[in-house]
């Protein structure tokens, strides 16, 4: 019944649609139209990961999960690895780290934070599982970059896939 009413006007109160936008695969919705674009909120990660063709990849598992945890303290564990050679050290551990590197803004700009790992082969399988093929990436990236896109976006490009971990807190 707005058509009848003089105190609202539909012009008045338009519904704003949100921005889709695509990158590595995934689409990124924005509910803010004063918000940069996406290639700019991301700054240089799409150059630091376009080795990797992310979006010429195909899924081929999607797991979902409950972590009865504080998402923040999921969210901070996935961007420390410190923790690996402890927590994991029955599965990403077999592989030793010959360098790591933490986030420097200095070097790494944009909405992100990431750590690197370098290390010879695949991570991403246990010993004695068949892995995919190498990616033919440069010799620097070999290991895997892990990525952390505020807010609630994580992602590892290895040596052979890409996986991403996307967070949905629920309190």
């Amino acid at each position: 019944m707005f058509e009848e009413s003089d105190a609202f006007r539909k012009a008045d109160h338009p519904l704003v649609g949100p921005r889709l936008e695509r990158w590595g695969g995934f689409l990124w919705i924005n509910f803010d139209p004063a918000a940069p674009d996406l290639r700019h909120y991301l700054g240089d990660l799409p150059d630091r990961v376009a080795a990797w063709h992310a979006d010429e990849m195909t899924l081929v598992s999607h797991k979902t999960y409950t972590a009865e945890a504080n998402w923040k303290q999921y969210y901070e564990n996935f961007s420390d690895p410190y923790h690996v050679p402890f927590v994991h050290r029955s599965s990403l551990s077999f592989k030793p780290v010959t360098r790591r590197q933490l986030h420097d803004p200095a070097i790494y700009r944009g909405n992100y934070i990431m750590h690197r790992a370098w290390f010879e082969g695949t991570r991403g399988v246990l010993q004695g599982e068949a892995a995919f093929p190498e990616i033919p990436i440069p010799a620097e990236d070999r290991g895997t970059f892990y990525p952390w896109v505020y807010p609630s976006a994580g992602m590892g490009f290895a040596i052979d896939s890409l996986f991403c971990v996307q967070i949905f807190p629920e309190g």
